[in-house]
This record gives structure tokens, sequence and C-alpha cells, in this order.
């Protein structure tokens, strides 16, 4: 037991004096490393609407440069390179080339700046220092610290020194600034927080540039279009900076909420995106209304407006266009208003709801008569029908029953009333028919609680997406005591009469 005691004593005296001998060799080299070199810290951020791509060089010594590359900034991000280790006899400097990436961008973008026949590019050079470097044909690199092979195309190029803070000789700093087009971008000064928001602005308008280009690639010189807000669209501002003027063309909403917004409120955002121009506007609608998984009639759209100084929210929603409708296979006639608007009575207003049902259980039983042609005959193999998924019917069948009621408004309601007419008379005389007293009573409450309920489900379903809570109660206020009462009128009639 002993000779264990002192084994283990031996073993701790051991661990400590490597411990020790660890940290003391740790300070040493720390200490050597403090007298020999020097660190710093370098911060590059892309202020402009544009991916770009850089080389970055600094001295190793006093006679090699070490240059690192290609690396990426999309827009509006900021790049660290935290503690670069420099010798104490060499003074620490940074060299940045820097061009845009994405020529197709910038040539849209520049279009009427860039001469005939040169290259779509945005650089960040100058002649502080004389480098070459390796291009290899495009194919640039982003991982830190790697450099594309030599095997390509070689340049020299002139690199842009960059300088210390003004506040702090330790950390370096170049901001990539946007051409005088966009002099929003710009930070106010070389403070970090200033730096940081001119970088925001810089990623949300080119977000808002990238959905301008892909939306006028479609719609450009088009003199229709699917869909509008009800407003004139005036930018006085231009495509670049935040903000359009609207000015309601209408003095309601589509199923008759009052208009939310005014003659010059500035819309700054809509459908969680910011607004730049009317481009913008189209581009967001769009997207939210041929959206079967997150967007279309149902839902409805939050915006963000200045009015007065003041920031207003809210939501809208939007009309399908007659022009452009018009004149495609899917516009609705006044005849299929009638018959569409009877079947949403008939079905409570689910009426998408049911005709999502009925037409994938349709399809359900053709595939599975395919199936079974295919058993009775072994040469064949089942022809299977793969349509839209129920979600996306909903959404289409909502989506034409939307229209139906902003261009039939009033055949709509006739078909409604109608069924509802029909459904009412029946539950009368039901309620009214049995011949004792409890008979009568529990028949009388159920028919009163059916025509309640399906009061309630059609406001629920066929509801404006915009509509308030507060706004629905006070329609089933309203509502609801006449579906009661009519529900069992008729069949007093019919006891009358006998």
């Amino acid at each position: 037991m002993d000779r264990i005691k002192e084994f283990i004593g031996i073993g701790i005296v051991c661990s400590v004096g490597l411990a020790t001998f660890i940290f003391v060799v740790s300070l040493i080299s720390r200490g050597y490393e403090a007298l020999t070199t020097k660190k710093v810290d370098l911060l590059l951020a892309n202020s402009t609407p544009y991916e770009i791509q850089f080389v970055l060089a600094y001295p190793k010594d006093n006679k090699n440069v070490k240059t690192q590359g290609w690396y990426s900034l999309d827009p509006g991000e900021i790049w660290e390179k935290s503690e670069v280790k420099f010798p104490r006899n060499v003074e620490a400097s940074f060299y940045v080339f820097a061009k845009t990436k994405d020529h197709e961008f910038v040539r849209w973008l520049h279009s009427s700046d860039i001469p005939k026949g040169k290259e779509p590019a945005i650089y960040w050079e100058s002649l502080d220092l004389s480098h070459v470097i390796s291009n290899k044909a495009m194919d640039f690199v982003s991982r830190p610290g790697e450099l594309p092979e030599a095997t390509g195309r070689i340049q020299k190029v002139g690199m842009t020194r960059i300088l210390p803070s003004e506040t702090n000789s330790k950390v370096f700093s170049y901001v990539f600034a946007p051409p005088i087009k966009f002099p929003n971008l710009y930070p106010k000064s070389s403070k970090l927080s200033h730096v940081a928001a001119s970088c925001l602005e810089a990623k949300s308008l080119a977000q808002s540039l990238h959905r301008q280009k892909r939306f006028l690639s479609t719609w450009h010189g088009q003199t229709t279009f699917p869909f509008h807000l009800g407003l004139r669209i005036d930018d006085k501002n231009g495509p670049f900076k935040k903000g359009v003027a609207v000015y309601p063309g209408y003095n309601s909403l589509p199923q008759g909420e009052p208009m939310p917004f005014q003659p010059g409120d500035i819309l700054v955002s809509l459908d969680l995106s910011e607004v730049y121009s009317n481009w913008d506007v189209g581009s967001i609608l769009y997207d939210h209304a041929t959206d079967h998984q997150y967007g279309g009639i149902d839902e409805a759209i939050p915006y963000k407006v200045v009015r007065n100084g003041k920031l207003y929210s809210g939501y809208t929603t939007y009309w399908f266009d007659y022009k452009y409708w018009s004149e495609k296979p899917e516009a609705p006639t006044e005849g299929g208003t009638l018959l569409w608007s009877a079947w949403d009575g008939v079905s409570f207003g689910f009426g998408e709801q049911t005709a999502a049902a009925v037409t994938k259980g349709l399809e359900g039983l053709a595939n599975g008569l395919s199936w079974l042609a295919s058993k009775l005959d072994d040469t064949s193999s089942p022809n299977y029908i793969r349509g839209p998924s129920y979600k996306e019917l909903k959404w289409r069948f909502t989506q034409a029953e939307a229209m139906r009621r902003q261009w039939h408004g009033e055949s709509y309601k006739i078909g409604e009333f109608g069924s509802y007419l029909v459904s009412l008379p029946r539950a009368g005389v039901k309620a009214f028919g049995g011949k004792t007293a409890s008979r009568f009573a529990s028949s009388t409450a159920g028919r009163m609680s059916f025509e309640i309920a399906e009061n309630i489900a059609w406001s629920l379903t066929d509801g404006s997406p915009v509509r308030t809570d507060q706004e629905l109660i006070n329609e089933l206020r309203l509502t609801i005591p006449i579906a009661a009462v009519g529900s069992i009128v008729p069949g007093v009639f019919k006891k009358l009469i006998k």
C-alpha cells in the first residue's frame, strides 16, 4: 500500500512539473511573439448593391508580399480578418483589388454608362501597389486563404492601400463604395455604426434591383398586368431610393372594406419586402397572388406607409385586372358565377374546399380504375393521373371565386340568396313537422342550430382577408338572429295554413 502511495505521489509531482514547464514555455513563446510581431485587425465592407470579388495583399517581410483571394462579398456584407501578424520591423499595411462579379446584372443596371465593347464591370483599384495576380478565366475562389491555380490568365493590377482607422491604429478598414448613381449608400462617416447602416441599405437595395430586373424581363412593354392594388403609383424618387407615392383609385377594397391608403402615402414595404419602385410593387404583388403555398386572395398583404412623417402599417388585398383576364379562357361568365355561388351556398361556404376534394376524389377513382384495368389485362400498366395537390386545387378555386365576386358581384349575391332561400324553408318545414311536443322542440332547436352553424361557417370561410376580428363579430351579431328566425318562420306559415 505504501508503494502505491509513493507511485501516486511521484505521478502528481511529475504532472505538476510538466504543467509548470508547459506554462513557462507558453509564457516565453508569447513574450517572444509579442517582442517580434504585432497584430492588427482588418475590416472590409461592401456598401454596394453588387456582389464583389477581391484580392488582398500584405507584406510578409520587407521583401515579399503575400496575396490571398479571390474572396467574395455579397451586397451589404462585412468581412473581418482578426489578428493578422506582422514582423515588428515591417510596417503593417494592406492592399486590395476588387471588381464586380455579376456582369449581366451590371450591364442591365448601367447599360447607358458602359461604352460599347467594354467589359461590364466596376473596379476598385489605384496605383498604390502594382501586383500580379491570377485570374483563371473567372473561376474565383471564396474560401479564405486559398488561391486559384496559377495556370490561368495572369494580369497586373493596381491595388488600393487600406488605411488604419482614425480612432484605432490597430484596425484597418475599407468600404467598397458604390458609383455616384447610389449616393444614399455612402456611409455618413467611418464609424462602424454608419458603415453597418449603409451595408444594410445596400443589401435591401440589391434584393430590390434583382427583383425589378426579374419583373422587367417578363413584363417590360406589356400594356396589361394580372393584378392591381387599386392605386396609382408615382415613383418620384426613382428606382434606387426607398418609397413610392400612392393615390387610391377606389373608395373601398374588393369586399367592401374602406380603402386603407390615403392620397400621397409613401409606400415603403409590401408583403414584408421593402419597396423602391413601381416595378417592385408589381413583382411583390405577382409573387403573392400566384403563390399557392403562402399567398393568394385568402392571404392579406401586410404593408407599411409613411404618412405625415409617421409610419403606419396595415393589411390590404388586390383586384384581378379586367383588361388582362377578360382575354383569358378562365375569365368567368355571369352564368358560371350563378352556378358557382349556388354551389358555395349548398356547401355552407366551403365551395372551394369541396370542389378541390371532389376533384381529388375523382382523380383517385380514375387511378383506381386504371389499376384495376391493368390487373385484368396483364399486358398493360396503370396510367395514373398526377394532378395538382389538394392545397393547390383549393387555391385555384379560391382565386376563381374571388374573380367572380369582383367582376359579377350582383350575380354572385343572387346565387347565394337563392341557395339560402332553398335551405331556410326546408329547415323551417322540418322543424314544425314533428307531431309531438318533444319532437317539435328537438327538431326546431336542431334546425336553428344547423342554420346558425351554416351561417358561421359561411362568414368564416367567405370573409375578406383584411377583415378584423371585431368586424367578423359584428357581422355574426347581425346575421345569426336572421338565420335562426328564418329557419322556423316557413314552418309557422305551414302550420297556420293547415
